[in-house]
């Protein structure tokens, strides 16, 4: 890899231009890479690979044309327009528009920058026939550049790129990335006690610093609700950043899906779709990334999306933009080969990929186009454009995704190695780490003692934490009242104050007749009581449910027009003799 002279000012590339027929290693998120395709003189095509990024891009820069969503007439003639009436073209389009693209400009007045192309090898699986069209046409341009900031690594970058000059930017000095790697038996749960600080303390407190939001990066939306729920998130306090489709906003149910243009929220949870590329602007927020062994999407990569996500937050006056807690955890796999078995075994069976496409390539058109059907499922070959290859590309992301699963989550020594080797990859970046101690501290559930001391010291708040502590903990409100803040001081933990909450009710608990007499005071035979207002008066004499009334009163539910509109309630029919 070649050393690449850069200009710099305040942290961003200022030259004039990117470098042509190329991989190049920008080393650094957020440094203004893409900034230069996009403002300088030259006619490009930046090839990106969300709709979420060219979103994020165009709505600072007024000079480009975002393509992407389904290529309508509309579309066509609004691009149209744009290459007419702009001499200077900026075009950015997802990976799989490049080819259609191609159909509608001439590919030699462009220069092509391919961004986040780290994503031809994470995302093979479900983006093939869009990383193939890009690889398949990228050399119709009159330059190209592959970009990232973590590239992919020589072992795993697709054979048509064998040969492509490599690049990587001379930064003098390095970047401190303070990445804080801890493994738990519950990383869910983790995060839900993060939340439940923030929610109490307004705040989390790392390295002297004080976060007040939370940006939590795991890549299920299944699980991201899972969380919010458990959290009593709401979209006041919360959002989220994924793919807007009717599946996600069925499993996230009230919870409004957004983007990383929208609010930010004390808590936000992102996606994939915002791994990399998005820009994130907070003075005071601080990147979690969430990994389950046993939800293999979730798992993120050292050498790839931790130094993307440590990137995202673009807020220079925010002293936690490059720090990142990764919550994980880890499962023993002795079922399966290792790696270094399934890589030589994958290697050999590339070989014989290469010498079967040799001799398919010898037969007739006609026995190319039987023999294409034969092969469509394959592994290894694929057919283009009247010939066939070999398809390593797809046989990368296996490597990748077994070494991840399979290698890297089996153990906490494995990830701190493979952080070690993404230090050692990129040595611009500086690792630093908090001592293990440190970290669980901040994911450790609070202790009800210091809760209820937060609680008495908001009793004369409209602070929302008090709400809060209520949600979380029913009993609170009367333990304060029939025990007082000393007793349960004394008590301090939750299961003893229950307890003598409990026995307290008990003690002041009234006969049934002397019961009967209160409740006859405000319960009418007859009448018909919303279930709000039964359940309130229940409440008031500390019955738990309203079937508890039976013991005095004959009741039923039912419904009754109130104003026109039924509602739901109990009739209170006759006495329990």
């Amino acid at each position: 890899m070649i050393t690449y002279k850069i200009s710099v000012k305040d942290g961003y590339m200022v030259d004039s231009d990117l470098p042509h027929n190329c991989i190049f290693n920008k080393a650094r998120t957020g440094c203004g890479g893409t900034s230069i395709a996009l403002n300088n003189g030259e006619n490009y095509v930046v090839a990106v690979p969300t709709t979420e990024l060219i979103i994020n891009k165009c709505s600072s820069n007024d000079r480009c044309f975002g393509l992407y969503g389904n290529f309508t007439p509309k579309l066509k003639k609004e691009l149209s327009d744009y290459i007419q009436q702009h001499e200077c073209r900026k075009i950015i389009c997802t990976y799989d528009k490049l080819p259609k693209l191609l159909a509608l400009v001439d590919g030699k007045d462009y220069r092509l920058l391919v961004d986040e192309y780290h994503n031809f090898l994470k995302q093979y699986s479900f983006r093939d026939k869009a990383i193939d069209g890009v690889l398949d046409n990228f050399k119709a341009f009159k330059s190209f550049c592959f970009m990232s900031a973590t590239p992919i690594e020589t072992d795993l970058k697709p054979n048509v790129l064998d040969g492509v000059t490599e690049y990587v930017a001379d930064w003098k000095e390095p970047l401190p990335i303070c990445v804080l790697p801890y493994q738990t038996n519950k990383p869910y749960q983790f995060a839900a006690n993060v939340i439940g600080k923030y929610k109490m303390q307004g705040c989390l407190e790392v390295n002297g610093h004080e976060s007040r939001e939370a940006y939590f990066f795991l890549n299920s939306v299944q699980e991201i609700a899972h969380i919010i729920r458990q959290c009593g998130l709401t979209n006041d306090n919360c959002r989220v950043i994924c793919a807007n489709t009717s599946h996600n906003q069925k499993k996230l149910g009230e919870m409004k899906i957004s983007n990383s243009l929208s609010p930010a929220r004390m808590f936000n949870f992102i996606t994939c779709k915002s791994f990399e590329g998005a820009d994130f602007f907070s003075e005071t927020g601080l990147c979690f990334v969430i990994s389950n062994v046993y939800k293999k999407q979730t798992l993120a990569s050292m050498d790839i999306d931790i130094p993307q996500i440590a990137g995202r937050i673009r807020s220079r006056e925010n002293p936690l933009r490059h720090t990142v807690f990764h919550i994980f955890n880890t499962k023993k796999d002795d079922m399966f080969a290792s790696y270094e078995e399934v890589r030589k075994d994958t290697l050999k069976q590339l070989e014989i990929a290469e010498e079967r496409v040799k001799a398919y390539n010898s037969f007739s058109a006609d026995a190319k186009k039987q023999q294409a059907k034969e092969v469509k499922d394959s592994l290894y070959i694929r057919y283009n454009n009247g010939m066939f290859e070999v398809n390593d590309r797809a046989v990368n992301y296996i490597l990748y995704e077994y070494k991840l699963m399979h290698q890297i989550y089996q153990s906490k020594e494995n990830i701190a190695d493979a952080y070690a080797h993404a230090g050692f990859n990129y040595g611009n970046i500086r690792w630093e780490k908090l001592p293990n101690n440190e970290i669980g501290k901040l994911g450790r559930r609070i202790a009800f003692a210091e809760i209820a001391q937060r609680y008495y010291d908001l009793q004369y708040s409209f602070d929302n934490c008090r709400a809060e502590i209520e949600r979380q903990y029913p009993f609170i409100r009367e333990a304060f009242q029939l025990l007082g803040f000393q007793e349960i001081r004394r008590l301090r933990s939750r299961k003893a104050v229950e307890e003598a909450l409990l026995q307290a009710k008990l003690a002041d608990k009234p006969s049934r007749s002397e019961m009967f007499g209160l409740l006859s005071q405000v319960i009418e035979i007859g009448r018909f009581y919303l279930t709000a207002d039964l359940q309130a008066i229940c409440e008031q004499f500390h019955l738990s449910k309203i079937k508890d009334l039976r013991e005095w009163y004959n009741i039923k539910s039912g419904t009754k027009r109130i104003n026109g509109v039924p509602r739901n309630g109990y009739w209170i029919r006759s006495l329990i003799v």
